[in-house]
């Protein structure tokens, strides 16, 4: 893909480097907080859930997110999925969004 998009005209802005850790096998350093449930999306909702936190980094909230990534889901929760989202759940109420390939 890398060669079609320099083909087009495209050129690499930078690299983001990101790597996936099972969250029982993180050690931290320093203090949890306490009641935020980190999760690995698995489900349509949750994929919903990460959406809409997504969405509203922008003002005003972009819905067109949330329908790319709905309209994604089947493929984000597949097992083998090279991009992995993440919600935070703090009361059962989604508060936080993480994206890793």
């Amino acid at each position: 893909m890398e060669a079609t998009l320099i083909d087009l005209g495209m050129a690499a802005s930078g690299q983001t480097w990101g790597m996936a850790l099972p969250l029982k096998d993180l050690k931290l350093s320093r203090n949890t907080v306490e009641g935020l449930d980190i999760t690995c999306v698995s489900n349509k909702q949750s994929v919903i859930d990460f959406a809409t936190l997504v969405s509203t980094a922008s003002k005003p909230p972009n819905a067109h997110l949330i329908d790319f990534y709905t309209d994604s889901s089947i493929a984000i929760v597949t097992p083998n999925a090279p991009m992995k989202l993440y919600v935070g759940y703090a009361g059962g109420k989604p508060v936080a969004a993480a994206e890793t390939y």
